[in-house]
C-alpha cells in the first residue's frame, strides 16, 4: 500500500513541466535550465526512439537464451533416457540368453538310460550264468 502511494506521489516530485524554446546566438534564455544544441537534441530523440527497441531486443535475447538453456537440459535428459533404454534392452537380451543356456543345461541327461541298460544286462547275465552252472 505504501509503495502504491509512493508511486502515485512521485509525479509531483518531478517539478514543473518540461519547456523548451529555440534560441539564436546572443539571445537570452527565458528560463533557467540546460541548453542543448541540435546534435544533443537529435541524440536524445534517437535514444528515446530506440529505447523501446533495445528493450525488446534484450527481452528477445534473454528469452532465446533461456530457451536454449532449457533445450540443452532437455537434450541431456533425453540422451540419458535413451542410454538407459539401450542398457536395459541389452540387459534383457543377456538375461534371455542366460535363461536359454540354463534351460539347455537342465535337460535330463541320457546317462540314466545307460545305467538302467547296464543293470538289466548285468542282472540277465548273472541269472543266465546261475542257470548254466546249476
Amino acid at each position: 500500500m505504501f509503495f502504491m502511494f509512493l508511486l502515485l506521489s512521485s509525479s509531483l516530485a518531478h517539478g514543473s513541466e518540461p519547456a523548451f524554446t529555440e534560441l539564436k546566438k546572443g539571445e537570452a534564455a527565458p528560463f533557467d535550465g540546460r541548453l542543448f544544441n541540435d546534435a544533443a537534441v537529435a541524440k536524445i530523440i534517437v535514444d528515446k526512439k530506440f529505447e523501446n527497441k533495445q528493450c525488446e531486443l534484450r527481452v528477445d535475447y534473454e528469452v532465446d537464451l533461456s530457451r536454449a538453456h532449457e533445450k540443452f537440459k532437455y537434450d541431456i535428459l533425453y540422451a540419458k533416457c535413451e542410454a538407459a533404454d539401450v542398457r536395459l534392452s541389452e540387459l534383457i537380451t543377456i538375461r534371455d540368453e542366460e535363461n536359454k543356456y540354463l534351460r539347455e543345461q537342465l535337460k535330463p541327461s541320457k546317462s540314466g538310460w545307460w545305467f538302467a541298460g547296464g543293470f538289466i544286462t548285468g542282472a540277465t547275465a548273472a541269472i543266465g550264468i546261475m542257470h548254466v552252472v546249476k
